[in-house]
């Protein structure tokens, strides 16, 4: 199910300094995450923008022992691991800068069918959940799928809303599949996958729902979908 690739790829992508930009820019250079992860100590001299610094954490067994785990741990839980440089992304993701290098993923998910990112505040209006249910009653003839975060409030109700509606539904999450947060949302997730929906996160088993990951999955809800629709948020909740 899974090629060395996958497992060379998880462990570069592990490294201190190696975010997605650099980890994209190694294996454009180098063919492979694996020649990435053996070539670039010893290259990184002839590389733009590659300094020594960036490399230093580039091949340290620690990174490859915690790849076989998370590959064990996707294999147990039927994960699928989406790399970028296989061009296994959602398309219109994989078209942006800073995408991820790796895409987990649960369920099901269609390329083909158009999509449209719908996100908002947990403090959720009477206004917004008319807004969401006006808008969900006005295209229920229309073939296109929603993405959102599986937040509560308005996440929460786009989710519900396309599965009453048997739209099919993508949730993007902020932390590793070794968990559901919200645990409220828990039982909403599984429904999500029993009706065709998907599942997607950047972030592998070892990953908490801390703060700073919901930011950074904020471009990935949004990157999936030509458009997004921000029902509701507070002053400064869009940037």
């Amino acid at each position: 199910m899974y090629s060395e690739e996958h497992l060379y790829a998880i462990a570069l992508r592990e490294c201190n300094l190696i975010g997605d930009i650099n980890f994209y820019k190694l294996v454009r250079i180098f063919g492979s995450a694996k020649n990435a992860w053996e070539k670039t100590p010893k290259e990184y001299k002839n590389l733009d923008g590659i300094g020594k610094k960036i490399v230093s954490d580039i091949g340290n067994p620690e990174h490859l022992k915690f790849a076989e785990k998370e590959l064990k741990f996707c294999e147990t839980h039927n994960i699928r691991i989406n790399l970028r440089h296989f061009n296994e992304l959602p398309k219109l993701l994989n078209e942006c800068d800073d995408a991820p290098a790796i895409l987990y993923q649960k369920g099901n998910f269609n390329n083909s069918k158009p999509k449209i990112s719908i996100v908002g505040t947990r403090n959720m209006t009477s206004y917004g959940k008319h807004f969401i249910h006006s808008f969900f009653e006005e295209t229920k003839s229309c073939h296109y799928a929603s993405v959102s975060g599986l937040a509560l409030g308005v996440d929460k109700e786009i989710h519900e809303q396309s599965i009453h509606y048997q739209i099919p539904t993508t949730a993007v999450l902020a932390h590793g599949f070794h968990l559901l947060y919200p645990a409220k949302n828990k039982k909403l997730s599984e429904k999500i996958l029993e009706e065709g929906g998907t599942l997607f996160t950047e972030f592998n088993s070892s990953r908490k729902p801390d703060r700073e990951n919901f930011i950074q999955r904020n471009r990935i809800v949004a990157g999936i979908s030509p458009s997004t629709i921000v029902v509701e948020t507070a002053f400064g909740g869009v940037r």
